[in-house]
Order: structure tokens, then C-alpha cells, then sequence
């Protein structure tokens, strides 16, 4: 009794103390995660550079400011990345934004460009979908695809008269020449027996497991959260204030007594909730996110919704393989490849090249059975059926990894190539490099109009506030840990009030417990 006495001392005082210093903190996390589950909700608005640490601005088209290039003639060439679309006249010296062919900068973030040189237009794969430019007219559209849903585009290629558009969740093929006629080609999976448990958990944690009833449902336990955070603030606080007039201290006792039967209360009926999305907040990040590297989930603990669609958010980027017409997808679950038609069935592959867990940033068939790709872990020439891959930036052969490995030092997030036959690679940290050479013609200067005038979508900003990443200029290589000491700390508390709702209750619960038993007996 007195060890149970004792475990319940310790388990209110820290449960009050842990709380109150978390309690800010779990507050902007659900804000933060309301808003992630509603990107449409997000898009029309930015957060100004005015809130952002200093390596959050732009250097040097760093953070994926350019993923990919289109040169039209001698001088001219758009870039185009999480900046949006920029022209420049005079082979990169200077640069000037082509960005009203989208409001919302969220949507206007481009994957990958495509310059149809017979019609003089650019087509542009966004986080909002297709967009074609017509260079002659100066005009810009979205290209309307059969989708229930406003579709993130990772990359259109052009197949023989076809345009191939690969989406996160569709492939798509329609008329290249009049950009119309785009129908799905409803590919599958030879085999799924299984769902990827980075997938599976980010899922969980965001409660779009079930779609958007899941959402919804999730947003009530952060409002609650809220609750529960504020009212933690309220009853700690308040208590060291006692007004001295007899009226209005019944009125606060009143008060008080409201906010502390309904913090516990709602604690404890919330409870299960808040441990599932503790408990997979902890996986969120680096190094816990690796333990979940390479696993899965049987697919009878998924709900039948999330896999209706075999690709839902899962392709991460796409290539074609010109000499066999197959179409190679990098997706969430590994490599796969299969033929360009309708109820095509596509094949996991063995490839033998490193892609970082965040996916392919750079895919192209280069012919002869080579593809190049690029990914955190850098740029590699890979021959299809090797054992290694070739690093390019370090020129030497690399095996594939056994696990998860930290990112290079250079994070590539796009490739392109100039038609004077300078290689350029976009990296998250260094910004735009050339390899090979180096010459004036390979220093694109980043306009100060960018710099001045920069801005992040809040739906990002409120993903790096989410995932603490945006106070790592406070800690510094320990913000690693930032994510996983909190959700300890969070389940803490969330066992702590359970356990002290329960010895609180223990006798009533007793007497609960004993009243159904000797009813349940007496029925047998």
C-alpha cells in the first residue's frame, strides 16, 4: 500500500511539473498539426522571412530553390524549384520571377520542368498539379486531370506522341501535342501483402488512416490537447493567486473546480488517443525514425480505404526506360517497374543504388540500361542488374547500404544540364553547384528580389515548427532529440493522470467492478 502511495505521490508531482513545462509546447504541436492535416486550408498563406532563422534564407538557390532547368535557344532558361519558376535572358546572369502563373506559392513548387519545343511551351509538375506556359503568348493554364482531387505532379514525360504525367498517387497518359485527352492507366502491384511502416505510422500519428473522418477526429483530440494544455497553465497558476473578497473567491473556487474535473476527465477519455500520437510522434524524426526503416504492416491492420489505391502518396518519382517503353516508379515502398499500358502490373525491383528514405530527388534513364539517381545520400550512375552504383560527385563504386545511413555532404535535390555541357546539381545545404568544370557560365547569381521579398507557405513552416526543426539554431546537433524527448515526456504525463485519475478512484472503481461481477454471477 505504501509503495502504491508513494508511486502516486511521484506520479502527481511529476505529471504537474512535466506538464506545465511541456504545456506551450504541445499547444503550438497541435495548432501546428490541425493545420498539416488541411493543406488546402494552408495554401493561400505565407509566413514572412521575418520569422525564420537565418539558415532557413536563401543562399545561393539553396533548400531546393532550383530542382530542374529548361534552356529554349542560347540565353534563355528557366529554373524552376520550391522558389517557383524564374527566367533568365542572359545564360543565368541575371534573373527575374515567372510566378503569376499560380497564386499560392504552395501550389507553385515545381518538381520538374519540360520544354515541348515544337509548341514553344514549358510544362511545369507542381505540388498543385500540371501547368503549361506558352512562351509565345506569355500565358499560362493549369491542365485539368481526371482526378477526384487536386493531384501533387512529381514529373510529366514526353513517350512518343504521349505525355506520361506521374502524380503521388496516378499515372496518367494523354496527347502531348494538345495536352487533353488524359486519361488513368490504373496500373497495380504484381503482389501487396503487406504496407510500409514509415507510411503506416506517419499515418496513424496524423489520423489520415481513415481518411478524412480520421482527420477530423484528430483535430478534436489537438483541440482538446489545447484544452488540457491551458487549463494544466490555469489551475497551476491561478492557485498561488487568492482573492481575498468571499464572493469572488467562491466564484473562482467555482471556476477551479470546473477546470480541474474537466482536465481530468477529458485527460483520461482522450487518453488512448494521446498515447497512440505520442507514441508515434517518437518515430517521427531521426534516429527512432530508423528503427522503422525497411518495415511493414499486414495489410488486415490497414483500413481497406488507404489501399484502395495501391500508389496513394506513395510515388516519389519517375523515369522511362526508352529502349524496353517501361516505366520506372521510385515510391515509398522500393523501386518498381512495369510496361506503359492500361491495368499494367508492375514488379518490385532489387536495384542496388542507395535512395535516401525521403526519396529520389533526381531519376533519369540515361540509356544503355543506366539511370541516374540522386537522393540525401548524393548522385550515382547505376546500371541496372549491378551489384554497386557509381558516386559520381566522388567518382568511385559504393555497395548498397544495410540500413539507413546519414545524408552525404551533398544533399542533392535536382540535376540538369546546360547546353554548353556544364552538369549542375541543386543541393539542399550548398545551393547550386556545377560538377566537372566550372566556368562564369556556371554561376546562376540568385536575384535579391528573392532574398528580399522571401517567403515560406505556412503549410512548410508549420511542418518545420511541427517536427522542431526550426529551433535547431538553438541546439544544435542535439535538436535531433528534440522530437524524441518530448514524446517521452508526453507519454509521461498521459500515463501519470491516468495512473492518478485511477488510485484516485480506486475504491468507486472497486465497488464498479465488484457490483457487475455479482451481477454476472448471478445471471449464470
Amino acid at each position: 500500500m505504501k509503495r502504491s502511495k508513494r508511486l502516486y505521490h511521484f506520479s502527481k508531482k511529476w505529471h504537474k511539473y512535466i506538464g506545465i513545462s511541456i504545456s506551450l509546447i504541445l499547444i503550438w504541436m497541435s495548432v501546428s498539426g490541425i493545420l498539416l492535416n488541411h493543406i488546402d486550408l494552408c495554401a493561400p498563406f505565407n509566413v514572412s522571412k521575418t520569422w525564420l532563422p537565418s539558415d532557413y534564407l536563401p543562399q545561393h538557390w539553396n533548400r531546393g530553390m532550383i530542382r530542374d532547368a529548361a534552356y529554349i535557344g542560347t540565353d534563355t532558361v528557366l529554373v524552376g524549384g520550391n522558389a517557383g519558376l524564374w527566367i533568365s535572358t542572359d545564360k543565368g546572369q541575371t534573373f527575374n520571377s515567372w510566378n503569376d502563373f499560380e497564386s499560392y506559392s504552395y501550389y507553385r513548387k515545381i518538381n520538374s520542368l519540360f520544354y515541348y519545343q515544337e509548341s514553344q511551351q514549358v510544362l511545369l509538375s507542381c505540388y498543385g498539379g500540371l501547368y503549361v506556359i506558352d512562351l509565345h503568348q506569355k500565358t499560362s493554364k493549369r491542365i485539368e486531370l481526371p482526378s477526384e482531387y487536386r493531384e501533387k505532379v512529381v514529373k510529366s514525360i514526353p513517350y512518343k506522341e504521349h505525355l506520361i504525367v506521374v502524380t503521388e498517387n496516378h499515372v496518367f497518359k494523354g496527347n502531348l501535342s494538345s495536352l487533353s485527352n488524359f486519361e488513368d492507366l490504373a496500373i497495380s502491384k504484381d503482389q501487396m501483402t503487406d504496407y510500409n511502416l514509415i507510411s503506416y505510422t506517419f499515418a496513424l500519428h496524423s489520423g489520415w488512416l481513415w481518411g478524412l473522418p480520421g482527420k477530423i477526429v484528430y483535430d478534436i483530440i489537438s483541440l482538446l490537447l489545447i484544452f488540457l494544455s491551458v487549463t494544466a497553465l490555469y489551475i497551476t497558476f491561478r492557485k498561488k493567486k487568492k482573492p481575498s473578497n468571499i464572493d469572488k473567491k467562491k466564484k473562482v473556487n467555482k471556476w477551479m473546480g470546473w477546470m480541474i474535473k474537466n482536465h481530468t476527465n477529458i485527460g483520461v477519455y482522450v487518453s488512448l488517443f494521446l498515447l497512440i500520437i505520442g507514441g508515434t510522434g517518437f518515430f517521427m524524426r531521426p534516429p527512432a525514425l530508423v528503427a522503422l526503416v525497411d518495415g511493414q504492416v499486414p495489410l488486415k491492420y490497414v483500413p481497406n480505404g488507404l489501399i484502395q489505391n495501391q500508389w496513394y502518396h506513395s510515388i516519389r518519382n519517375a523515369t522511362i526506360n526508352t529502349d524496353t517503353d517501361e516505366l520506372i516508379l521510385d515510391t515509398k515502398e522500393g523501386v518498381y517497374k512495369g510496361d506503359l499500358k492500361h491495368n499494367a502490373i508492375f514488379t518490385k525491383q532489387d536495384w542496388a543504388v542507395n535512395i535516401f528514405v525521403m526519396g529520389a530527388t533526381v531519376l533519369d534513364y540515361k540509356g544503355e540500361g543506366h539511370y541516374l539517381v540522386g537522393s540525401f545520400y548524393g548522385l550515382f550512375d547505376y546500371k541496372e542488374g549491378d551489384d554497386f552504383s557509381y558516386d559520381i560527385i566522388y567518382g568511385k563504386g559504393v555497395e548498397k547500404y544495410n540500413g539507413m545511413e546519414r545524408p552525404a555532404d551533398y544533399m542533392v535535390m535536382g540535376y540538369f544540364k546546360s547546353p554548353d555541357g556544364i552538369h549542375f546539381i541543386s543541393t539542399f545545404q550548398h545551393g547550386l553547384l556545377s560538377i566537372f568544370k566550372t566556368t562564369e557560365e556556371s554561376i546562376y547569381a540568385m536575384p535579391q528580389s528573392l532574398i528580399d521579398q522571401y517567403h515560406i507557405p505556412l503549410w512548410n513552416y508549420m511542418f518545420e515548427l511541427h517536427n522542431g526543426r526550426l529551433f535547431n539554431f538553438l541546439f544544435g546537433k542535439i535538436g535531433i532529440l528534440f522530437i524524441p524527448i518530448l514524446s517521452l515526456l508526453f507519454l509521461f504525463i498521459t500515463f501519470s493522470g491516468v495512473h492518478e485519475y485511477l488510485y484516485r478512484k480506486r475504491q468507486k472503481i472497486k465497488k464498479t467492478c465488484t457490483k457487475w461481477y455479482q451481477s454476472l454471477f448471478r445471471k449464470g
